[in-house]
């Protein structure tokens, strides 16, 4: 039976859409389905949709669906970058060249009808979205914030002529290991020279402009990391309701300056891998609860992000978090730790080569065509 190409424009075809991985992957362990409402969201009621232009397609063999793609075209990215480029994400697809065929080819065609030259990939609005593709780890369960896929989707881009642009590092490490002689002494000389303290998440939730500064040197923070694009205030007010309450104190840690602004912060989240793959990504009738349980009891924690102010970067200020964050690991009985996905150029990527016990986890890649 041949294949049909189609794009998502009723609600029956979007249905189709967004169930689609919850099918495909239904017997693999490694993934770890997203929330569908979130999934949904993504779509209809994202900020992002602000400047990113989406378009969706699905195909089918006979009615059942084998594949699916958006394409993205994010004019702020490209005014910032200076590139003429779409992207492409939440790309799902049987084991058929022939489909990645069709569904890519989509996507290129739309971006040559815009006027771009170049399709890159799996990415998301900004990079609060999951992104880059799996190349390696895939005997690993993925962490709740990103993606994993079956071993032929690089294989199929490569052959499509898709070549790597980037790609981004996950460690997992004992959590409750001893942290580094050097990692320490940079600390405490930090601590002593430049008066930094820290305060509880809970605090500064409290203080309106301290979470808005945060948000504000995220986006100063990031803006050297590949294909950064910062959130608009649209953006911060939608992702500060979402993540805010769900930020626990003895897994946050935010470093005060003398002037009681933010100088870095980190936060990490309890593992719900489980929990959403018991749930397949809903929250109701059952998967509310035992969210709500694994968010309380846990013993693995997925580091989420770690940043710094403009004024405090190169400075060594991660070697604060690290030690905080070990002190609280240890004190709470946390076993394991993994990193969120490190861009592999990132200067910070140089403070886990003090850490002997470290293990790769996964790399994901970012792949890019020229038209």
């Amino acid at each position: 039976m041949k294949y049909v190409l189609e794009e998502v424009k009723t609600s029956r075809q979007f249905k189709k859409f967004i169930e689609f991985p919850y099918i495909l992957y239904k017997n693999v362990h490694q993934y770890t389905p997203p929330l569908r409402r979130d999934e949904v969201e993504s779509f209809t009621n994202s900020p992002s949709l602000e400047y990113c232009k989406v378009k969706k397609w699905i195909v089918l063999e006979g009615k059942k669906v084998v594949g699916r793609i958006a394409g993205i075209l994010n004019e702020k990215y490209n005014e910032i970058y200076f590139k003429r480029a779409v992207g492409f994400g939440w790309i799902e697809m049987e084991n058929d060249i022939e489909i990645a065929k069709m569904l890519l080819g989509a996507v290129e065609q739309w971006a040559l009808s815009l006027g771009m030259d170049q399709v890159h990939g799996p990415v998301g609005y900004n990079t609060w979205y999951r992104r880059g593709m799996l190349v390696d780890g895939f005997e690993n369960r993925a962490t709740a914030n990103t993606i994993w896929n079956f071993d032929y989707y690089p294989r199929f881009l490569n052959e499509l002529g898709y070549m790597k642009e980037a790609d981004w590092i996950q460690y997992i490490l004992p959590a409750n290991q001893r942290l580094p002689e050097k990692i320490c002494h940079v600390s405490d000389v930090l601590r002593k020279r430049y008066g930094l303290s820290f305060k509880n998440i809970r605090d500064v939730i409290k203080e309106k402009s301290v979470v808005e500064s945060f948000f504000y040197n995220y986006n100063l923070a990031f803006k050297r990391v590949l294909n950064f694009t910062p959130l608009s205030d649209a953006e911060i007010e939608y992702f500060a309701k979402k993540i805010v309450p769900l930020l626990r104190p003895e897994l946050t840690c935010c470093v005060m300056d003398d002037k009681n602004r933010i100088a870095a912060y980190a936060f990490c989240m309890p593992s719900v891998e489980d929990v959403l793959r018991k749930s397949n990504g809903r929250l109701f009738p059952f998967g509310f609860f035992r969210l709500r349980r694994a968010m309380r009891n846990y013993d693995s924690v997925n580091l989420v992000m770690v940043g710094a102010d403009e004024r405090w970067q190169q400075k060594g200020i991660s070697a604060l978090i690290h030690t905080t964050l070990a002190e609280n690991f240890r004190k709470y009985g946390i076993k394991y730790a993994v990193t969120g996905p490190i861009y592999e150029k990132n200067p910070a990527l140089k403070i886990w080569d003090e850490y002997e016990d470290k293990m790769s986890f996964m790399r994901r890649r970012l792949f890019t065509k020229m038209l």
